[in-house]
């Protein structure tokens, strides 16, 4: 075995979105879709690079029991791979735990689930005597919050004992050593030809504060650091739960697939699979692993943003619409192609400065062009599921900070709050109880948990000093 290829992949989320009659909401009918369908862009895949094998990091499904629907496409999912003679090895995560107790997956001899502790399977599934093979080690969540550092515990499995025994001699010991366990433990160690860790979990990176990673990641799962996963004898580090592609390292590889489908608005661009291929495979020394991203998703989510400068001169709105929309359509054709991509699902973001800002950012204006965009008979298939409007009037709001009057006085304290978020959330709180103001965080369509992020938060009161600053502006000098 010269060349080892495998596909991996993670966070499919079947069934993330509800199942609903075309005729009450089409995008919500393709939001429920386009997970199956990514399954079956997978199967093309493997049909075109003839993978090994796959594995699966973690979330195959979004809640506790799989649907029937689900069940059933999975059984064509599996029954497919199995013709093609692809191994499936899958640790489940915190949407698919373990703890579930579904036995499902038992009825298929090459879908090979791993437990609530660590373990490992081989590749081939079925080594036979002397021969050398693929060492696949993972771990299940048991629980839908793991907040244990579960890297940890691999240093316990009997592998990595042996291994960690070996470590202690030097070859010269070794040699001397007639002890048919150390002799049987050095013939084990000689047949693995490639070790794969599989983890469901948020791994930071050396240097990046804890702080930093619980913003991004507002769903920490197992916790644990790079310099974790450095410390045992593993050549390839497949991720899942984050939902970007990301690769951390290279020595040893520690790679996140990222999602297969977008699971929220704020998961933008290309969702796929990554191709693994490790070259010179029989020569430990000369191992080369090479990651190729390969785009899956039939539904893309993008944020557009179109710019509008106040040198910009429209007679009417019917004008401003025209210059927006063609605008609209040179972003769109910059976006990159996947082939499997049939719908693009867009936030709208118009920015910029503009003497008819209150016109344009008008609902009734935002509304119509919203509707005339969604209206189109492009292919891919568009969704405009939301237009912001940034738009500010034409001043100069550098400089309003250095003025003398009462409008520079209100700017110095706006700045204040923008500096100070926790004096911030105090006033909204106070706000809140007094006066029954309910906030409005733009938590975007994809959103299904009530648990803000720091980040979400932060967007709500940028917006809101944006727009007090542009009301404070209209007040104390109209034009």
């Amino acid at each position: 075995m010269q060349r080892l290829s495998f596909i991996h992949i993670s966070d499919l989320h079947l069934d993330n979105f509800s199942s609903v009659k075309k005729e009450e909401n089409s995008l919500a009918v393709r939001l429920h879709e386009s997970p199956y369908e990514a399954l079956q862009n997978l199967l093309i895949l493997c049909e075109k690079c003839k993978p090994q094998f796959i594995v699966f990091t973690g979330d195959l499904y979004q809640h506790g029991i799989l649907s029937l629907k689900a069940r059933l496409y999975l059984t064509k999912f599996f029954n497919s791979l199995a013709e093609q003679n692809i191994p499936f090895y899958y640790v489940k995560g915190n949407h698919d735990h373990i703890g579930q107790n579904d036995t499902f997956f038992e009825q298929f001899p090459l879908v090979f689930v791993y437990k609530d502790t660590w373990s490992s399977f081989t590749f081939p599934p079925h080594v036979q005597e002397g021969e050398k093979y693929i060492k696949l080690y993972g771990y299940s969540h048991n629980t839908r919050k793991e907040n244990k550092n579960i890297v940890h515990d691999l240093a316990l499995l009997p592998s990595f004992i042996r291994k960690n025994i070996l470590n202690s001699f030097n070859q010269e010991e070794l040699t001397l050593q007639n002890s048919s366990i150390i002799q049987e433990a050095i013939e084990q160690e000689n047949k693995i030809l490639f070790s794969i860790g599989l983890l469901h979990a948020t791994v930071k990176q050396k240097g990046v504060d804890s702080e930093k990673v619980k913003n991004t990641d507002k769903h920490i799962m197992s916790l644990c650091s790079d310099e974790d996963l450095k410390k045992f004898p593993i050549d390839y580090w497949a991720l899942g739960h984050i939902h970007e592609h990301n690769i951390l390292s290279q020595k040893p590889y520690i790679c996140y697939a990222g999602a297969m489908q977008a699971t929220r608005m704020g998961e933008t661009g290309e969702k796929g699979a990554i191709l693994v291929t490790v070259e010179n495979l029989d020569e430990k020394e000369k191992q080369e692993i090479h990651t190729q991203f390969y785009a899956l998703s039939p539904l893309e989510s993008y944020d557009i943003v179109l710019k509008l400068s106040e040198e910009e001169s429209f007679m009417d709105l019917n004008e401003v619409q025209d210059f927006l929309t063609q605008s609209f359509q040179t972003a769109i054709a910059g976006i990159s192609k996947n082939p499997y991509c049939v719908d693009l699902v867009i936030r709208l973001i118009i920015d910029g400065q503009h003497p008819l800002y209150e016109k344009i950012s008008s609902e009734e204006f935002l509304s119509d062009f919203c509707e005339q965009l969604s209206n189109t008979t492009a292919q891919p298939r568009i969704f405009v599921k939301k237009i912001v409007s940034w738009l500010r009037p034409c001043f100069d709001f550098a400089l309003a900070y250095k003025r003398e009057d009462i409008l520079g006085e209100v700017f110095r304290v706006l700045e204040q709050l923008r500096q100070d978020p926790v004096l911030f959330e105090s006033i909204l709180t106070s706000l809140e109880s007094e006066f029954k103001i309910k906030k409005e965080y733009e938590l975007g369509f994809f959103q299904n948990s009530e648990m803000r992020s720091e980040n979400q938060i932060k967007r709500y009161q940028q917006s809101l000093l944006r727009a007090c600053e542009n009301k404070i502006v209209n007040i104390l000098e109209p034009k």
